[in-house]
């Protein structure tokens, strides 16, 4: 392998370091290394690397939303101390290792390689019951399923690697398609040792910086939380029979809310993560400005865009690029972020069921989001022809799951990036990935 600079950046050079690591006197959960977890760890170390896994899935997650809410159009950025935000992003010159390209990656590779340590610690342990040892692998292969989700929902085409179990010898690129079945399998994987996990977990997810999973904190519950996972990559494989029984067996229901599910948790405190998508409305400097064209395009009387959006005061302008509206998603620095919902799962319902001719269910279930998200009447327009629905599921989902990161990912999944995007500038463009990082391409010898 050539000589690489920046090493902190990138997960490939961490596992060279931590080849050469001595033994740690204690255990840092949210960066250990292979040599810092004893063969035999305890379930008081390994509910630290629950934690320590689970926290360092917020690190770096509001670089990914910026990056692709940017390419969707959904949002501005202006930031007067890095220019990139309406330059690269918006003209597509893309920098593969800039931040926008290398920083969310970096942290979901991490995360993977924490889960991965989990597991070994946790499957090397005399003091864990099989069925314990279960529960912390199926909750482990959650996680990275999700997490290589994220980095190859930047990549596209371009493929990622999932075979990382040695990170000191890594698997090869694989295509994006493969990259989604290989995902599938690790859920489904995680699905099975959630089944055999028992009646309770030995760790728990409802304090702290794992309080995100309320009401998914017991192996049964956490398994809905994986199913829920499973239909978001089955959609994105059109596999959508495989989809529907995924969200059946989820926690989707019409009879809770629709803001019920996982998610990101931040808290204000030493050591703990802010969320750092809030930027309170009238501000000035760095500011986050909604895409005009969500206002224009929206529905009268829509209640997400109250919800979602704030008038300023006054307008800001940069780089022939004007703002209206503060983005209003979160109210505080402490605000949680999600993961998945009720309300993502009754859209994917709807997108499977328009995809398997069952327009009777996908109406329906377009109806209860339109009217308990939106505020607004039931779809008039035509109930029994698919194209029609397909156009109301993704404006539902556009409107419902504003600025966490799904628009530009449902345009491109159905080939409208170039018709659906708006270009506001000359030599701004829609584009479909994000470039391999530098040091991904060194790595692999490309570079």
């Amino acid at each position: 392998m050539k000589n690489i600079n920046n090493l902190k950046y990138y997960f490939i050079i961490l596992v060279l370091l931590v080849a050469s690591c001595n033994l740690d006197e204690e255990v840092d959960p949210n960066r250990p290394t292979l040599s810092s977890v004893p063969v035999d760890a305890t379930a008081a170390t390994l509910n630290n690397l629950v934690a320590g896994t689970l926290s360092n899935m917020l690190t770096n997650y509001v670089t990914y939303i910026d990056a692709v809410g940017i390419a969707g159009r959904e949002h501005y950025r202006f930031s007067p101390a890095d220019p990139r935000f309406v330059g690269d992003l918006l003209t597509g010159n893309l920098d593969n290792n800039a931040f926008y390209t290398t920083n969310s990656y970096t942290e979901r590779y991490q995360v993977v390689r924490n889960a991965e340590i989990l597991i070994d610690a946790a499957t090397n342990s005399p003091f864990i019951a099989d069925s314990a040892i279960a529960g912390y692998i199926g909750l482990a292969q959650t996680i990275q399923a999700h997490e290589l989700l994220i980095a190859l929902n930047q990549q596209g085409e371009n493929g990622i690697r999932v075979d990382v179990a040695d990170f000191e010898n890594l698997g090869p690129f694989v295509s994006e398609d493969e990259a989604l079945a290989a995902i599938s399998t690790l859920l489904q994987d995680g699905f099975t040792n959630l089944s055999n996990a028992g009646e309770g977990f030995l760790f728990t997810l409802t304090a702290s910086t794992t309080s995100g999973f309320i009401g998914l904190n017991t192996p049964e519950t956490f398994g809905q939380f994986n199913r829920a996972l499973a239909a978001r990559v089955f959609v994105y494989r059109e596999l959508w029979e495989q989809a529907i029984t995924a969200v059946s067996q989820s926690f989707q229901s019409s009879n809770i809310p629709l803001e019920f599910g996982a998610y990101y948790d931040f808290e204000q405190g030493a050591g703990l993560l802010q969320n750092q998508l809030f930027i309170a409305p009238n501000s000035s400097g760095d500011i986050r400005l909604v895409h005009p064209d969500f206002l224009n395009d929206a529905e009268a009387n829509d209640a997400r865009v109250e919800r979602f959006t704030q008038i300023r005061d006054s307008p800001v302008t940069n780089t022939n690029l004007t703002g209206t509206h503060d983005i209003t998603r979160y109210s505080s620095l402490n605000d949680n972020i999600p993961i998945i919902t009720n309300e993502e799962l009754t859209l994917i319902l709807a997108e499977a069921s328009i995809q398997t001719g069952d327009f009777t269910t996908a109406v329906s279930a377009l109806n209860e989001i339109r009217q308990e998200s939106g505020g607004l009447g039931e779809f008039s327009g035509p109930t029994d022809n698919e194209a029609p629905l397909i156009d109301e599921m993704l404006n539902q989902r556009r409107y419902s799951l504003y600025f966490l990161g799904h628009r530009w990912v449902d345009l491109r999944r159905y080939n409208r990036l170039s018709t659906d995007i708006p270009i506001d500038r000359a030599g701004d463009t829609a584009y479909d990935r994000f470039p391999r990082p530098l040091q991904e391409e060194i790595a692999d010898g490309t570079n």
